[in-house]
């Protein structure tokens, strides 16, 4: 049951929520939706979800309440994946191309995800598309228009069709009364781009007495949502001290230390933390 203190927290966000506008709301809801979609792990929910989202532009404005500083903060799209649904697209990409009772459901979550990808973040979507990862979208969508036909058919068309990259186009962002903030980076953006930054540039690489090979393969495993620091080990360019040593502060705000276990452990595994937490909150006392 919730605290007297929860409650009162509770009732102060709602009533700063409702002085949103309601396109704000909208947006907040859905991507609230979809991450409780992801943490009950409900494939159909998650497809469905994320398709509206992507068609929403859920990314633009997300209200984020705390006592101290309510705001609306707006996130690139890819940055709105890895921050706010702690998951990469490739992990999405595989939950949405699972078997489902409703194939088309599925299949629409892809053809939204490769427009997505493709527009906002054109490297990522040509490393997802590499010949050398047998792991590739081309590869796990022809696999599914082989299993299931019928929609996906159109998914891997899609996808034959967006082999050239593009920049995306940036809208401005929801009107009202309310400041949007922009979203700061986070520890996964900053990674991806120095992995990518290393993956091209074989003198780099040198100094660090690694090769774009192992840091292009370093590249594909973080894309695939493994941990961050680990990916940054593997490839070769973790400094002394990254390489001496791991820890994670655990003091803090509760969603700050979520987030930090996130980027440094990947999803899947703060996710089982999580869980085994929970269990362990939630079990019998023993009685001796």
């Amino acid at each position: 049951m919730a605290s007297e203190i929860e409650l009162q927290k509770t009732e102060r966000r709602q009533a700063w929520l409702n002085t949103l506008d309601q396109e704000i709301r909208l947006k907040t809801d859905l991507t609230q939706q979809l991450c409780e979609a992801l943490t009950d792990n409900a494939p159909a929910r998650i497809a469905s979800l994320l398709a509206t989202c992507i068609r929403s532009r859920a990314w633009e404005a997300i209200a984020e309440y705390s006592d101290r500083e309510p705001r609306v903060v707006a996130y690139e799209p890819l940055q709105w994946c890895r921050q706010c649904l702690h998951h990469e697209p490739d992990e999405l990409m595989r939950v949405v191309a699972s078997p489902l009772p409703e194939p088309e459901i599925g299949a629409g979550a892809a053809i939204e995800l490769i427009h997505l990808v493709k527009q906002y973040e054109p490297s990522t979507f040509s490393l997802l598309l590499d010949k050398e990862d047998p792991r590739n979208w081309r590869a796990l969508l022809k696999d599914n228009e082989k299993r299931e036909g019928g929609p996906w058919i159109d998914a891997a068309a899609e996808l034959d069709r967006e082999t050239k990259p593009g920049q995306g186009k940036r809208t401005d962002l929801v009107g009202g009364p309310h400041q949007v903030a922009r979203a700061e980076s986070g520890t996964r953006d900053n990674i991806r781009r120095r992995l990518e930054k290393y993956a091209k540039d074989p003198a780099a690489c040198k100094e660090k007495g690694t090769t774009t090979k192992k840091v292009k393969q370093a590249l594909r495993n973080f894309l695939a949502g493994h941990p961050a620091q680990a990916c940054v080990r593997d490839a070769g360019i973790a400094s002394a001290n990254q390489v001496k040593g791991s820890r994670i502060r655990i003091n803090g705000p509760a969603h700050e230390v979520a987030r930090r276990l996130i980027d440094h452990l990947g999803s899947a595994n703060a996710a089982a933390i999580a869980t085994a937490i929970t269990h362990q909150l939630t079990k019998p006392n023993d009685k001796n």
